[in-house]
């Protein structure tokens, strides 16, 4: 599945996209927590036995991000007395104090798994952010497909009272020139089934439109975040002007739009990710070598072989014989890496062609709402000629209501080109600013 579908999927909702940036970043406090500074403390009493020896220690430990060190600095005293093979225990009267700074030299030198684990969140707090905006973006391409939408209906709801308005308005002077003898009863019995007829479609545009207008309060909001439901008088009475796009100009926009917009930065920080993740499984293949030096300095009276500022260096290696651990994770973070970059490939190729797509469509409904609007010019011309002719008696009663039918859907078909350029604007606006 696309990337772009399933992260859509999951972040609709801009404010649950918001939560998950709050997340992220309390993620990654608690992972930066992995380097926090600790107080490490010790007692060894021996209330019963040959040795009386007791001793306290206490020991601030500040680990580091770099080769896998930490340094340390402590303080430890003893008093009584101690076996032969424990008499690293030993110290003068008023205590040892020492410093010391441990590093990894092979593995765990470049990463581990906090620095892991640090990375990745960094890494999640970028995708949260992208998948905000995008959610964002998608809500806004919602509402505007949203307006449109209850644009249109409005309008054709106009359009529907106008043709039922002049049926109405026709009553009169039907009756008028009925009781005269001028024209046959079977005309104005003929007008009132239009005008039946046409209320039912006012009722019906009416309906869609009411119906729209509740989708369109979930947008439409007050001051106080409150739904508020517009009215048929808040539709504007003249639509946009529109202007044709050229497919290859907004191709060349779209190759520069491409290196950032959400989606794609989305992508490229999962890559990354698992790009650390294989750099984590190739670091515990490697040897364990540590180096850790330490200076300790025993202060006030005692034996003198504890006097000596002493100075001790330490390593520690460890070999893994069985590569099970650092081959697996290598080598599932590869396949991941190949799937997410072959989404990255068709995710740009898509975009290219769903942007072809619109451009046309765009085009299409633009030239659509252009002949449109001259056929509305030539029915209304045809209405007004063919009514002329009806009052002259030189016309059909049924061609009249035929012309007005005309102009309407004239009219509805523009604005239903109308509508859906704006929607395809819309996924247009998205599309460039998103993906």
């Amino acid at each position: 599945m696309p990337a772009f579908i399933r992260h859509n999927k999951l972040n609709n909702n801009p404010e649950k996209s918001y939560e998950e940036i709050v997340a992220a970043k309390a993620k990654q406090r608690s992972a930066i927590g992995g380097f926090d500074a600790s107080i490490d403390g010790k007692l060894d009493q021996r209330p019963q036995g040959y040795y009386d020896g007791q001793s306290q220690s206490v020991k601030i430990v500040k680990p580091l991000q770099s080769f896998g060190a930490k340094v340390y600095g402590g303080y430890r005293v003893s008093e009584g007395s101690y076996p032969d093979y424990e008499g690293k225990y030993n110290t003068l009267d008023n205590g040892e104090y020492s410093v010391g700074v441990a590093l990894s030299l092979w593995r765990d030198s470049f990463i581990d798994s906090k620095r892991l684990k640090l990375r990745n969140s960094e890494l999640d707090v970028s995708i949260a952010e992208n998948a905000y905006q995008q959610a964002v973006l998608k809500y806004q391409s919602l509402a505007m497909k949203s307006y449109w939408e209850w644009v249109a209906y409005g309008k054709t709801l106009r359009i529907q009272k106008e043709l039922l308005e002049m049926a109405q308005k026709r009553t009169f002077g039907l009756e008028r020139r009925s009781n005269r003898g001028d024209l046959a009863k079977i005309y104005l019995t003929e007008n009132n089934q239009y005008i039946v007829k046409r209320k039912a479609d006012v009722l019906k545009a009416q309906q869609s439109f009411e119906q729209l207008s509740y989708e369109l309060s979930l947008f439409y909001r007050n001051k106080k975040g409150e739904p508020v439901i517009p009215r048929l008088g808040s539709v504007p009475e003249n639509m946009l002007d529109i202007t044709p796009m050229d497919i290859t100009a907004e191709e060349k926009k779209l190759q520069e739009i491409l290196k950032k917009t959400p989606q794609i930065q989305i992508l490229k920080n999962e890559i990354l990710s698992y790009k650390n993740e294989k750099e984590f499984g190739e670091n515990s293949l490697k040897p364990k070598v540590d180096f850790n030096v330490e200076l300790s300095d025993d202060q006030g009276d005692g034996p003198k072989n504890l006097r000596p500022t002493e100075v001790r260096a330490m390593v520690n290696f460890s070999v893994p014989l069985e590569r099970n651990l650092g081959n697996g994770q290598t080598q599932a973070a590869e396949a991941k890496i190949r799937a997410l970059e072959k989404e990255l490939a068709y995710l740009e190729q898509y975009t290219k062609v769903t942007l072809d797509r619109l451009i046309v469509q765009l085009n299409i409904a633009s030239q659509i709402i252009t002949n449109a609007a001259k056929e509305i010019e030539y029915a209304e011309t045809l209405r007004q000629a063919e009514y002329k002719k009806f009052q002259q008696g030189a016309s059909d009663f049924f061609v009249v209501n035929l012309r007005e039918q005309n102009k309407a859907d004239a009219q509805v078909k523009q604005v239903d080109a109308y509508l859906k350029y704006q929607k395809a604007y819309a996924e247009y606006l998205y599309l460039m600013l998103s993906f």
